[in-house]
């Protein structure tokens, strides 16, 4: 998470927030990491844990579940599945297919869920929330819409942070498959996405 002058932004997992965060330190002097900086603290939620900072704004990305979830897993087959985590302790597979089917099949919406804890819910959302599928426009727009000071050269200069290596770990799907995340994934895709699939 970083400190701004005017908001917090959320680092929301597998959504361009170490690229994003890398870009707002460099262009901003007013930004600040809170915590450690890719540990523990990295990626501090909308409400909860942090609750002295829940007076401030927030900024998140949001990210389409037919890109969220082939990066999830392209991250998970490079550095290893986690044991606390449910869906990698009860859908881990290399099969790219076989790990999504399983995960829709045992946790039908959990992305949806699981992106709550930075975007909010329909109810109670976090002050900004921009796409992965937009984030050098949706960062901007973000840092605009608080007020906040920034150097927009070099925040598009900054060079790209921790790239998937889809060349040897490809992620393909099955139309059929494509189908069953989007009906388990449809609340958060109706939220951000329209038309839904």
């Amino acid at each position: 998470m970083l400190i701004l002058q005017n908001c917090r932004m959320l680092c929301t997992p597998k959504t361009g927030s170490s690229w994003s965060s890398a870009a707002v330190l460099r262009a901003s002097e007013h930004a600040k990491p809170f915590g450690e900086a890719r540990g523990r603290y990295y990626h501090a939620e909308l409400r909860g844990r942090f609750s002295q900072l829940s007076h401030m704004p927030a900024m998140a990305f949001v990210r389409h579940p037919l890109t969220w979830y082939p990066s999830y897993w392209n991250h998970r087959i490079r550095v290893g599945w986690h044991q606390d985590h449910n869906i990698d302790r009860e859908c881990a597979s290399d099969d790219f297919q076989l790990f999504v089917s399983s995960v829709v099949t045992k946790f039908p919406g959990w992305l949806t869920t699981y992106l709550q804890r930075w975007i909010g819910t329909a109810e109670r959302p976090a002050e900004f929330v921009g796409r992965w599928e937009n984030l050098e426009d949706d960062l901007q727009r973000g840092l605009k819409f608080f007020g906040e000071s920034f150097d927009e050269e070099r925040l598009v200069s900054t060079p790209t942070e921790n790239p998937g290596d889809y060349s040897k770990y490809p992620a393909t799907w099955t139309e059929s498959l494509k189908e069953r995340v989007c009906e388990s994934e449809s609340e958060l895709i109706g939220r951000y996405y329209r038309p839904s699939c």
